[in-house]
């Protein structure tokens, strides 16, 4: 007798697995996905190859597409040459003709493949897409083999070069040059596509919904996956070009390779404010139309947009660096180029700030026409043979600090509101050419500070609004060597030149004094014959030129009791527009009964300025400034009309 509940279960049949059949709408979707696929192959290499030897140590590279053959094409077809092989546009010509009809077929067969129910007439539709790719790479075995053993005999190293075979995936040596040569993503997108479509039509589009699920996660993630900046770095070639995409990659890069990371002008790389953006170790390195923004601020760990350390023959151009501590920091990275960069630093206080360039051990740097606002200094320390050109440092502490650094120039810069425009320490052949001081302000401000520099050359700079314009402390300070001041603009500084008791051997010629409340600051006890002047005009002179030369007879000798006491004084330069001055200079003309000190002598002054300003950018107008003076022209009026009207 057969148990009831045990008869139940018989009659029980077991569950159905539950399975989807897709809609012919949702086959041509999937279909759809696989064209862009075979579409997206277009627009990318097919086969990728470099060639690295001695006379090439960063390589040659060539990308083979559909339809043509770019890289170092040129370069490649002369050692082809050589070697009696033919140039490589010569190759496949008929199939690159015809690629892209081939392609389009693929991509109809693929959608008609999907509108089918039945397997023969999928299987007939999906061979092409199957076809496409193996037939593409044994074409191009087929050229690489042929290429390698059709060499002319008669070419100039056909005795040293055998007849060989390129890989098509792999490394291999010929000649003296080492090959890599790897698939590109064009081939892989079209190997993912058509294994796609041909596995769903194995299982007759039929899936479960766990398969779907996965044939769902798995067509989605090498779509919507994107590698990072960082990847796509440590999978280049060395020597490659990375074009970026345009986009806000939140990242920190760490380069030690010779590759160029080109942005175009659409790239941002943002720390969100933590550590170094960039670091670039051991390799020459080009960075090309990126921003890079929002460093760390750690001092210890000296946060920086870029630092270079062992990288020479790098290059940084067209590129802003933002919200950043330091800007470009570069350790023992020599033969480098900077070029178009803005550079500004954090919203901090000025100690905290960090340096907008700071240069160490690393000779023979251009820098040019750069921005610098709103960080602490330019500075160059250890470094020979820098040239520093056309570039604008702004609100900063030091403008441009040399120290240790021997036959530098920098020319046509602009230094404008920083606590010290430049300086000049312990450092010989210094040329300075054609740049601007203007607007350094306060107790210790300067246009430029020369300490214990040799042999510098000051000519065609103006120095215009300053506390002091040129303070010259200890400088030169060997015995054979000497400072040159020449053809230089003073105007309109509270000390046009400052001038320490220990400095000798300057020369000062042919400069424009210009309205500056003292020309020349003795600073202590002076010795007039240590120095050199002549040939400059001085606003404060009243020459006299009989023989009409253009040089006055009389001498310039600037004498006044008031500045004698300054001197000694420093502290009374407060008083200097006081009537007690004014007594005091007038009484000492009337009455001399003791003499000043004679600070200098120039025998044969200009009795026309040297020099005239040049035409300089405009700096915006302050709206507080003209609403003040608009309503002090208006005022005169307005106290007229109201005085009429109480009047009647």
């Amino acid at each position: 007798m057969i148990d009831a509940t045990h008869e139940t279960a018989l009659r029980v049949s077991p569950p159905k697995s539950r399975v989807w059949v897709l809609h012919p709408a949702v086959r041509i979707g999937f279909a759809a996905l696989v064209v862009a696929l075979f579409a997206a192959s277009y627009t990318q290499p097919l086969w990728v190859t470099r060639f690295v030897a001695p006379q090439y140590p960063y390589g040659l590279h060539l990308e083979v597409y559909l339809d043509r053959v770019t890289g170092d094409t040129g370069e490649v077809n002369i050692l082809n040459h050589y070697v009696g092989m033919r140039p490589v546009e010569q190759m496949a010509t008929f199939e690159r003709s015809i690629a892209f009809a081939l392609l389009v077929i693929v991509c109809v067969s693929a959608v008609v493949a999907a509108a089918f129910r039945r397997t023969f007439w999928q299987v007939l539709f999906i061979l092409p897409l199957v076809l496409f790719p193996l037939g593409m790479l044994i074409d191009l075995y087929a050229w690489l083999w042929y290429a390698g053993h059709s060499l002319d005999p008669e070419s100039a190293l056909s005795m040293t070069v055998k007849p060989f075979t390129p890989k098509l995936i792999g490394e291999q040596r010929i000649a003296n040059f080492d090959v890599t040569s790897t698939l590109g993503l064009g081939t892989y997108l079209q190997l993912v596509g058509s294994m796609l479509l041909a596995g769903a039509a194995a299982v007759g589009w039929r899936l479960s919904k766990g398969g779907c699920l996965l044939l769902v996660l798995f067509l989605c993630s090498p779509l919507s996956a994107q590698d990072s900046l960082q990847q796509q770095i440590d999978h280049a070639l060395p020597g490659a070009t990375l074009v970026v995409p345009p986009g806000t990659y939140r990242e920190h890069l760490t380069i030690s390779k010779p590759i160029t990371l080109d942005g175009r002008g659409q790239v941002t790389i943002d720390g969100e404010g933590r550590g170094t953006l960039v670091t670039v170790t051991g390799a020459p390195v080009t960075l090309r139309g990126l921003t890079l923004r929002g460093s760390g601020d750690s001092f210890l760990a000296e946060d920086s947009a870029v630092k270079l350390e062992g990288a020479d023959e790098s290059v940084i151009e067209d590129c802003r660096l933002e919200d950043v501590l330091f800007g470009l920091y570069i350790a023992k990275s020599s033969r480098c180029a900077f070029r178009r960069l803005w550079i500004g630093g954090k919203d901090l206080p000025m100690p905290r700030r960090g340096d907008g360039v700071r240069l160490w051990y690393s000779d023979d740097t251009t820098l040019e026409q750069i921005e610098m606002v709103d960080s602490r200094d330019f500075i160059i320390w250890f470094a020979h043979r820098t040239l520093v050109r056309g570039c604008r440092v702004s609100r900063g502490r030091y403008g441009l600090h040399y120290m240790y650094c021997d036959d530098n120039r920098f020319e046509n810069n602009r230094f404008v509101e920083n606590q010290v425009g430049g300086t000049i320490m312990y450092s010989r052949r210094i040329t300075m050419v054609g740049n601007r001081f203007e607007r350094s302000r306060g107790p210790s401000a300067y246009g430029m500070l020369l300490k214990d520099a040799d042999d510098v050359l000051a000519q065609d700079n103006e120095f215009v609004d300053n506390t002091r314009g040129l303070y010259f402390d200890n400088s030169p300070q060997s015995e054979e060597a000497t400072c040159t001041i020449r053809r230089n603009l003073f105007a309109l500084n509270d000390a046009g030149v400052s001038i320490l008791p220990d400095t000798r051997r300057a020369r000062f010629e042919e400069n424009s004094f210009l309205d500056n409340l003292v020309g020349v600051e003795m600073i202590g006890r002076c010795d007039s014959i240590k120095n050199t002047w002549t040939g400059n005009y001085w606003s404060d002179h009243v020459p006299y030129d009989a023989d009409g030369d253009g040089t006055s007879d009389l001498p310039y000798r600037p004498e006044g009791i008031y500045e004698d006491l300054v001197g000694a004084h420093p502290e009374l330069a407060l008083m200097r527009f006081s009537p007690s001055v004014a007594a005091i200079e007038l009484a000492g003309r009337l009455f001399p009964i003791t003499q000043s000190e004679l600070k200098l002598e120039d025998p044969r002054p200009a009795v026309r300025p040297t020099v005239r300003p040049r035409a300089t950018e405009r700096d915006g107008a302050n709206p507080g400034i003209l609403a003040t003076a608009a309503a002090l022209v208006m005022l005169p009026g307005a106290a007229s009309l109201l005085a009429r009207r109480a009047l009647r």
